[in-house]
């Protein structure tokens, strides 16, 4: 068969040049999609899936180690008139492994339980995914779970001509304040009592990756302002900001931030974007 003829055959089965292109196409999505979903994730998600991962394989151990130490119970029973070392021997193996047992399933159904870190990345998991949904309506460019320079990760950042803005997302319920840096936070109960609950400092950490952002853009040649905030996804939350060093609002007040001036033009955004996603990529 020449050359031409092959060419012909080719055709005729149907793998022209657009569905070549389209497979390529199709492949090179799977490919992005599949990357976005390991390489981007989040350090909470990262965390999250770590610790979970962790907890079931215990989980799986513990039953494991209940299931065969039942099983080697129920042999040693029914063969136990055929074992020569005696009924002392029998019976001191049979309570060693129920012991056994009942402490296996006992942890199996302790792992099973999610802990109360994994709660807590889990909620910012979510904290961040709603703060997402929320940002994704404003213009501008977004980049999510931003890796810096020089360690750590800023959740979300915003290019617009309202400004440079890198977001530090807290998923945080009850009453929220931050006088000059020093935060608190209380608790509300499903009863109503009150309790102190962690906060950190959300401020310095949102602070920092600004900086750190704001530093890399100006060794690149642009000189623009990083604006650290720090956003409380929780809708409920009562929130008290007196002299901090980053702006601190509630997710859906964000209108309130981006609803100034224009202060960049579109050709800035564009070469910010170009140089975060430089940054993104490593």
């Amino acid at each position: 068969m020449n050359p031409r003829q092959d060419f012909t055959y080719v055709q005729n089965a149907g793998i022209d040049g657009e569905s070549t292109e389209f497979l390529l196409s199709f492949f090179l999505s799977f490919v992005v999609l599949l990357w976005k979903g390991v390489v981007m994730q989040s350090y909470p998600e990262k965390q999250y899936l770590l610790i979970r991962r962790k907890r079931r394989s215990r989980a799986l151990k513990s039953a494991v180690i209940g299931v065969v130490s039942v099983i080697l119970i129920s042999v040693v029973l029914g063969r136990a008139g055929e074992i020569d070392a005696g009924m002392n021997f029998v019976f001191i193996f049979i309570t060693f492994m129920f012991i056994v047992s009942v402490l296996s399933f006992g942890l199996m159904f302790r792992y099973i339980k999610p802990s109360r870190e994994e709660k807590k990345y889990k909620a910012g998991i979510a904290g961040e995914k709603q703060f997402m949904r929320i940002l994704e309506r404003y213009p501008g460019y977004k980049f999510y779970s931003l890796k810096l320079p020089h360690g750590g990760d800023i959740d979300a950042l915003l290019i617009s001509r309202k400004g440079v803005f890198a977001f530090e997302v807290k998923n945080y319920s009850g009453i929220i304040r931050c006088i000059e840096d020093e935060w608190s936070r209380i608790k509300i109960g499903k009863g109503g009592g009150r309790y102190e609950g962690y906060v950190g400092n959300p401020s310095e950490e949102a602070v920092r990756h600004a900086n750190d952002l704001q530093g890399y853009l100006h060794r690149m040649g642009i000189s623009v302002n990083v604006l650290p905030v720090v956003v409380i996804s929780d809708k409920k939350a009562e929130i008290h900001a007196d002299k901090c060093s980053s702006v601190v609002l509630r997710a859906d007040k964000l209108n309130i931030l981006l609803r100034g001036r224009d202060v960049l033009s579109k050709e800035i955004c564009l070469s910010i974007k170009r140089v975060v996603e430089k940054l993104s990529r490593g």
